[in-house]
């Protein structure tokens, strides 16, 4: 009873003293008041090689004109697979005193980028000065919610299971088939091409399937659908024709890609004239 007896005398202090301070023209100013502002929300990058945690910045003011508060900051959060981390959880501010906290959300490489949370950092004033004021109407609080997101990467493997050199008579085709591979955190739709289609054109080969092919939607962590090439070899071939071919596989979700070559190889046609020559004069 004693201890409730104290508590009451001090709200009545409090409450007397705020009767004889004059009234502000806005909430801001008023005893025991207090913002809070904190920059954007965290998208962190998990790609593997790259990864870093990510730190939000808050701010934390005491409002007031004239009497010191004591500030608490906590958290809610329900994540699982992202943690959160406050640097610190409790400040003293004079009237008008300002301090800086930070907010860090870390998580393992390769997180799934459909993870998303939402957390809410509040500030609460517990005492003015030696008056303790937590859990009465004169405890002011300030949030600040926001979302924590995981950004999407793309991470691509061209899986092409022959990559040997091709021997080729002319005007006879081939089909190079493979598959690609989406190791990255999203769905993502993978672009084939042959990047050196026209330097291949320009030496006779016809490209039967085009030069591009696009893998749509391959789920994370999973595979496409078997895609093929075809290529036709030059119908002349006076000397032998040997040139690489470059195939790249490339995310759409960023810069990620894989690239595989190997060469193409045209024999030399015979000349049945000459070999027909040559064996009259035997």
């Amino acid at each position: 009873m004693a201890g409730n007896g104290r508590t009451l005398v001090a709200l009545f202090t409090a409450f007397l003293l705020l009767s004889l301070l004059p009234l502000p023209t806005s909430a801001q100013g008023i005893v025991g008041s207090i913002s809070l502002e904190c920059s954007e929300d965290p998208d962190i990058n998990v790609k593997p090689g790259e990864y870093q945690d990510e730190v939000v910045e808050c701010t934390v003011t005491n409002d007031g004109t004239l009497i010191a508060e004591s500030i608490d900051i906590t958290e809610e959060w329900d994540g699982v697979y992202v943690n959160m981390a406050i640097s610190e959880d409790s400040f003293t501010l004079e009237a008008g005193e300002s301090a800086d906290f930070t907010v860090t959300f870390s998580c393992d490489e390769r997180t799934d980028a459909e993870i998303e949370y939402e957390f809410t950092i509040t500030a609460t004033v517990t005492a003015w000065g030696p008056i303790p004021v937590e859990g009465t109407p004169l405890s002011s609080v300030a949030n600040h919610t926001g979302d924590v997101t995981i950004k999407e990467y793309g991470m691509v493997t061209l899986d092409m299971p022959d990559t040997s050199s091709r021997n080729m008579q002319t005007s006879e085709e081939i089909s190079i088939t493979f598959q690609v591979d989406n190791d990255g955190n999203a769905p993502d739709t993978i672009e084939i091409r042959i990047t050196n289609a026209n330097e291949l054109e320009q030496l006779g080969f016809v490209l039967q399937s085009g030069d591009f092919l696009r893998a749509s939607d391959v789920q994370s962590g999973g595979v496409s659908d078997q895609l093929e090439f075809i290529i036709r070899a030059p119908s002349e071939a006076q000397s032998e024709i040997r040139n690489i071919i470059v195939v790249e596989a490339s995310s759409t979700l960023d810069n990620s890609k894989d690239v595989v070559d190997f060469d193409l190889i045209v024999e030399a046609e015979v000349d049945s004239a000459g070999l027909g020559a040559g064996l009259s004069e035997v």
